[in-house]
């Protein structure tokens, strides 16, 4: 089982394989419903990250499932994510409670030695 998969378009596919993460493509909603469903039906991850303007075209029932599900969690990515103050923190929130930890994706990063990075 992968613990982390992403559905995503082709473009940013090749990018996130490069960094070790299962990469579903999805060229439409309909791509990404099928993932979903495969990926739910399979038990294959505990986290599915996926970009909200592919979740947006799913019918009102299945947006709900993936919104409300907690196995897998699902969490959906604004193509600005980094940017958006509050999809970073419903992502930091629901990533913590995957892991059983805080996470704060805003915080420096930190060397080997204890170091600031910047």
């Amino acid at each position: 089982m992968s613990d982390v998969v992403v559905i995503a378009p082709h473009e940013m596919a090749a990018a996130l394989r490069l960094a070790g993460i299962r990469v579903l493509p999805a060229r439409s909603s309909a791509d990404a419903a099928e993932h979903v469903r495969e990926v739910r039906d399979r038990g294959e991850a505990e986290l599915v990250l996926l970009p909200e303007h592919l979740l947006a075209g799913f019918d009102r029932q299945a947006y709900r499932e993936v919104l409300d599900s907690d196995q897998p969690y699902f969490v959906p990515l604004p193509l600005d994510w980094q940017a958006a103050t509050d999809a970073r923190a419903d992502f930091e929130s629901r990533l913590g409670r995957i892991l059983g930890c805080r996470i704060n994706l805003s915080a420096p990063l930190l060397r080997r030695g204890g170091g600031s990075s910047s």
